[in-house]
């Protein structure tokens, strides 16, 4: 059972919150990572994709630490 944490009324998951943070991380490094070697925008949510699978995967490793 996941764990929930409580803001008044709204309840939210702590992995569904963890798994959007890193996602959100995930996704500005891998603009950053874009920018900076000057690539092509297709390549860039390419590399989104995989830095989202990147911090599923990451999510799931500090929810069963």
């Amino acid at each position: 059972m996941p764990f929930y944490i409580r803001f008044g009324k709204v309840a939210l998951s702590s992995l569904g919150l963890m798994m959007s943070l890193s996602l959100f991380i995930c996704y500005i490094v891998s603009l950053q990572i874009s920018k900076y070697i000057g690539i092509l925008r297709s390549q860039a949510e390419n590399i989104f994709l995989a830095g989202a699978f990147f911090g599923l995967f990451i999510g799931r490793i500090f929810y069963i630490i």
